[in-house]
């Protein structure tokens, strides 16, 4: 029913589960907020996308690993 909605998925990739993510787009850069609601580690894969921390710089290629109930905040562009 997504796809059929013209709805396309975050990343192109499954997220495991407890996790989100949202995007915002600015024109020049794409900013991910991925969201670990649970109490585990979670491996969340990113597939092709390269993504670079907003906060340490670190870039991200193939997956993110996200600590317990974490946040965090990588762009594109």
């Amino acid at each position: 029913m997504v796809k059929r909605a013209g709805v396309q998925q975050a990343l192109e990739t499954d997220l495991p589960e407890g996790v989100g993510i949202q995007i915002r787009d600015t024109g020049d850069s794409r900013f991910y907020f991925l969201l670990n609601f649970t109490d585990t580690r979670q491996r969340v894969p990113i597939g092709p996308t390269c993504l670079t921390d907003v906060e340490s710089g670190i870039a991200y290629e193939g997956e993110i690993v996200l600590k317990p109930r974490a946040v965090l905040v990588a762009k594109t562009g």
